[in-house]
């Protein structure tokens, strides 16, 4: 090899060395930004409240350590949480969602028998077995005590609240009040239904 070709290969080594810290330099930290992009992108979408609530109507209220490790890490900060005394259980109630409306949802994380539940609690702590009506047509029979019976309500209000359909509680004297106050309480509504379904694996 002559003087000529050695000083060639070193020029070309050199300009190679050059290159690979340039690109380093640049794409390393633009990498990790496109990653927390995409990261945070799909995080957004799957929180997203217009999403459509299209679950089967028989509950199940089973979860599991990974959904529940899902709901503390990423949604539970959103909402209050008061422990149950006696059952231990983990209720929640979503802190933008005001408790002057006539019916709100909350969580319940029964994390010792590895299962949750969405109910409906009421400003005036109504008990008794109770009707809601769905586009003036519809209606579904809500007992307080049932577990399976809220469930199958909540879920029905969530899709009527998708269709774009009225729901209204039916009060005493059959007259019929409604339950949402405002557009906003009705996305609030499907955001803890959405977490709810997101807790038990259907969503």
């Amino acid at each position: 090899m002559n003087h000529a070709q050695a000083k060639t290969i070193g020029i070309y080594q050199g300009f190679k060395t050059m290159t690979i810290k340039v690109f380093r330099a640049y794409w390393y930290p633009h990498k990790v930004w496109i990653s927390c992009f995409f990261f945070y992108a799909v995080l957004f979408a799957c929180s997203d409240p217009s999403q459509k609530i299209v679950q089967e109507n028989d509950p199940i209220f089973h979860t599991t350590a990974p959904a529940r490790l899902y709901f503390q890490n990423t949604r539970s900060h959103h909402y209050q949480l008061i422990t149950q005394k006696a059952s231990k259980i983990d209720r929640y109630y979503l802190k933008a969602v005001s408790r002057d409306q006539l019916f709100y949802p909350v969580i319940d994380n029964n994390w010792l028998a590895e299962e949750a539940y969405i109910l409906l609690e009421s400003k005036d702590s109504i008990q008794q077995n109770v009707a809601i009506q769905i586009d003036n047509i519809k209606l579904i029979s809500l007992d307080f005590e049932d577990r399976k019976s809220q469930y199958e309500a909540i879920i029905a209000i969530a899709r009527a609240v998708d269709a774009e359909q009225n729901c209204c509680f039916i009060g005493e004297a059959g007259k019929c009040l409604n339950i949402f106050n405002s557009e906003q309480a009705k996305t609030q509504f499907k955001i803890v239904v959405r977490d709810y379904l997101k807790l038990v694996e259907r969503f």
